[in-house]
């Protein structure tokens, strides 16, 4: 993660871009060359860590509700299998 917030601020600092994405809105919150910077690297890193643990245990569990609830309804499998969802 480190390796990627580097690339972030080489991005600000060649007054590039970077990814556009969320990383690149905390690095940019950590600048505190700027009024905006309001972040340590650690709250930032921090975050970025939550995000990615917060859609990890979301995904795993709808895949857990779904085995389940498709484990129960033998008539849905049956209706997937036809449709080849």
């Amino acid at each position: 993660m480190t390796k990627v917030i580097d690339r972030e601020k080489t991005a600000i600092k060649n007054e590039e871009a970077g990814s556009g994405g969320l990383v690149t809105s905390l690095v940019r919150a950590t600048d505190h060359t700027s009024k905006k910077g309001v972040l340590s690297l650690e709250e930032a890193l921090g975050n970025i860590f939550m995000i990615n643990f917060a859609g990890l245990d979301t995904t795993a569990n709808v895949l857990a509700f779904l085995v389940v609830r498709l484990a129960s309804e033998p008539s849905i499998q049956d209706w997937l299998f036809e449709r080849r969802l």
